[in-house]
């Protein structure tokens, strides 16, 4: 699927089913308008009741907010903090893991060389003739000295 069909399938769905788009809430903090005051050559600005209320609620969302936006900084910074941890964590675990299998690959391949000695030894014949043969000729002319000597 292309990506502008992808875009049309997309732009479709929102048409027909506009209860699927949802935007986030913005309220518009505007001044109000007040009144001009000059007295004594200074110029101040006057706000009735209901405007300095106004005032004094987007102060309260100032302060709010402010306070909100210092609180999610700090924990965005103890999240940095905790992504370098975890990075450092699993740098040191990717290391144990191939140190691992360094000492798995060399432990099978001391297995593998000694279960073929094993095998060899196993397989071999116990018996050697030319030993055996040597010790019963040498044993059979100890004897006939013996006998021609008298000893």
């Amino acid at each position: 699927m292309t990506t502008l069909s992808k875009v049309l399938v997309l732009t479709f769905v929102l048409w027909i089913f506009p209860s699927l788009v949802t935007a986030q809430d913005y309220h518009r903090h505007r001044l109000p308008l007040g009144t001009r005051l000059t007295v004594n050559g200074q110029t101040y600005q006057g706000f009735a009741i209901n405007e300095y209320q106004e005032l004094l609620r987007m102060d309260a969302d100032l302060k709010y907010y402010t306070n909100l936006h210092i609180v999610h900084e700090a924990r965005s910074l103890e999240l940095h903090v905790a992504v370098d941890e975890l990075k450092l964590a699993l740098g040191s675990s990717d290391n144990e893991v191939r140190l691992l299998q360094l000492e798995r690959t060399r432990l099978t391949d001391l297995w593998s060389e000694e279960n073929r000695l094993r095998h060899t030894a196993e397989n071999s014949t116990s018996w050697s003739w030319l030993p055996w043969t040597l010790t019963g000729v040498l044993g059979i002319v100890t004897t006939i000295l013996i006998i021609i000597l008298g000893v």
